[in-house]
Formats: C-alpha cells, structure tokens, sequence
C-alpha cells in the first residue's frame, strides 16, 4: 500500500520552521490548527520573512513587529531566530495548505480527515487528538514530541524537569521522540528517541528547549522519507515502560513562577555539571 506522509501543525512562529522543511523536501499536504489568517496580516507576515529571511538578530522596530504578528511568541520562539535565523515565508503560504481551525477536534477536521486515502498523518501540535483520528487513519498518526519519552510526558517538558532542578532527570530528558499516537498523553510506541548530544553547551533552557524542537523536526521529515520508500514509519516500534516518578507535566502548571524556576534551575544544573566534570 502507498502512504501518503501529511503534516498537521501549529500557526506558531516556531513551527515554521518545519513547515518551511517540510515544503522543501516532502512537498505534501500541510494543515494548520488555525484559521485562515486575515489578509493584512498574512501580507504582514510575508513582508516581515522575506525581510528578514536568515537574519540571525533583529533591530528593536522588528521585534515590536514580530511581537504583534506572532502574539503569544516566547522565549523559545526568539531563540529560535537567534539560532536558526528568519525562516523565508511564514507557515501559511505555499500551494496545497489548509487551515482546520483552532478546533483540531472539531467537524472541519474531522471531514478533512476523512476526505484523505491512504495518509500518513504526522503531528506537531499543542493539543491532544481524539479518538476517532486515530480510528480514522488506522493508527497511521505519529507525533514528534520535544523530549525524550517516556522521561519527560506532556507540555513544556524539558523545561518543568528543569524548574524542579531534578539534573539525572533532566539529562535524560533532552532530545526528542517520534511515537505513534495512542489514547493515552505522549504514550504510544516509540518509532525513535534521540537524545541531544550535549544539552549543558547550551547557554539557557531556551537554547534547549529549540535544540528539542529541531530534533522533533528532524524525525518527522525523516519519518516522511521513510513512508515515502517503504508505506511505513516503523517496522518494530518499541512500547514504552515509564516510572510512577515520571509523571505527565501539565500546560497549567507552567506559571510564569515555573518559567523563572526553569530558566534558573537550568543554569544551576548547568554549573553542578561543570563542576562534576572539573573533579572527575
């Protein structure tokens, strides 16, 4: 049987740059969990990235800009042009894009699910999916999650496990991991957990968090390739086992007090690593 790999994502300025990747190189169907953007502010956008486009800082007037064209951006989000650069146009543009609302449970979903044969969905998203996607794809739906499973389940992962200052944890908790998408929280079978190589030569929590993502990025376009050549994204996937210590982290709990805690719990652990090598 003939997979066809489709990306359902975010209308956030990180997620662009996958979107961006994923044109490039599998050049399938892209849905977005928004609506269409307004015209102004889809010109808006435009002008901004090709402005823009590889520049690694941005003049005060631009990040004003980028503030109100990507409101709700954070940390991570500005780490990421600081790391990665403006990607060329926003995740809105390009042939073959459809924009499924916020509601990605919702009945315009649903019959844009259904309207698909023979897809392979892969997922970035800050929401969890119901049941019947996965019923309706036969399970074909795996998502790339900014961490490493099942250390670290849930939202704003790495960073919580850094806020707890917990540094065992937090080693193995950096990467990403492409997994099948099951009922449960981030609990399907793992397709493939890749670690960071060196999450403590990162200079904060947010360098962090968006080496997690290019991870997460790297193994669903990898992925694509793969149901591309063989109609599937893993021959043996591997369940996974957790700890009862290893609990799912929740959107609500990452406070603004949590975001400070993250920001410092990471330089701290990162200096207790340091120290640890000086004495080995």
């Amino acid at each position: 049987m003939t997979s066809t790999p489709v990306l359902v994502t975010e209308d956030t300025f990180h997620a662009t740059y996958l979107v961006h990747r994923w044109r490039a190189e599998i050049g399938t169907s892209v849905a977005l969990r928004a609506p269409a953007p307004d015209p102004d502010l889809a010109a808006a956008r435009a002008r901004f990235h090709t402005e823009f486009a590889g520049r690694t800082e941005l003049p005060a007037s631009a990040t004003a800009e980028f503030d109100r064209l990507y409101p709700g951006s954070g940390e991570a989000d500005r780490t990421m042009i600081s790391l990665f650069g403006v990607p060329e146009r926003p995740a809105h543009a390009g042939p073959d894009l459809t924009h499924l609302g916020r509601a990605i449970n919702g009945e315009r979903a649903r019959r844009w699910l259904t309207g698909l044969t023979g897809a392979y969905v892969h997922v970035f998203l800050d929401r969890i999916l119901a049941p019947w996607w996965i019923r309706s794809v036969d399970g074909r739906i795996l998502n790339a999650h900014s961490a490493i499973l099942p250390v670290a389940r849930g939202t704003f992962a790495v960073e919580q496990v850094a806020a707890a200052n917990d540094i065992e944890r937090f080693a193995l908790s950096t990467g990403a991991t492409a997994h099948f998408v099951d009922d449960g929280v981030d609990t399907g079978a793992v397709i493939e957990a890749r670690p960071l190589v060196d999450p403590w030569a990162c200079a904060s929590i947010w360098e962090v968090k968006c080496r997690c993502f290019a991870t997460a990025f790297d193994l669903l376009v990898e992925s694509a390739h793969r149901v591309r050549a063989t109609g599937t994204a893993a021959a043996n996937p591997v369940p996974q086992e957790g700890r009862p210590e290893w609990n799912e982290f929740k959107r609500g709990d990452f406070t603004a007090e949590r975001q400070r805690a993250a920001e410092a719990g990471f330089l701290r652990m990162r200096h207790e690593h340091a120290g640890r090598r000086i004495t080995a």
